[in-house]
């Protein structure tokens, strides 16, 4: 389900041990939030959208992303799609919500697109728009309410969109988020 929804090679590349923090860190030293690149003693280097989507194999363009915050908050949108009600404080809850009812599955077709919907927000949450308070963000929850449909959404430009603006801040010290992960 993974796989059908466009995350699959993404979620395969998440799970490939890494060790290039400094790698990470040198980088960040080297962005300039003015033009969105990096400055190297050669020249400028920009992250363009196919490269993006060749690194992560995210697809850049497609449909918006459907956002609604008003569902995410919503009990019933909650339990159909999930399972069950995540408790939520205002649009967000923890990651550890996300696993506490799926230990021990029962199985049913509409449980495994259940748990298939519970780990993409965790993936979505935890790499693509990462917080430092490590809480799922709801808001996305509508996008995921069709597992055959969500690889139509542009989830990779904006998860560059993200990148750019975490490195910005990151560049600027006023950002904190990415320093958590390296």
């Amino acid at each position: 389900m993974v796989r059908v929804a466009g995350f699959g090679e993404f979620v395969n590349v998440l799970t490939r041990p890494s060790n290039d923090r400094q790698v990470m860190r040198a980088l960040a030293e080297r962005w300039w939030d003015t033009t969105n690149s990096f400055h190297f003693s050669f020249g400028e280097m920009m992250v363009m959208p196919l490269d993006f989507a060749a690194i992560t194999d995210l697809r850049v363009g497609g449909d918006p992303i459907p956002y609604d915050a008003a569902a995410g908050r919503d009990p019933e949108i909650q339990r159909r799609l999930l399972g069950y009600w995540l408790r939520a404080e205002k649009r967000d809850a923890p990651y550890t919500q996300l696993l506490e009812f799926w230990m021990e599955p029962q199985g049913g077709r509409v449980q495994e697109e259940q748990i298939a919907r519970c780990f993409l927000l965790y993936v979505l949450d935890a790499s693509l728009f990462p917080n430092r308070r490590n809480r799922v963000h709801l808001s996305f929850l509508l996008a995921l309410r069709n597992i055959g449909e969500i690889a139509r959404f542009d989830w990779g430009g904006a998860a560059l969109g993200a990148c750019y603006a975490f490195m910005g801040s990151l560049s600027r010290g006023a950002g904190k988020s990415l320093r958590s992960y390296w």
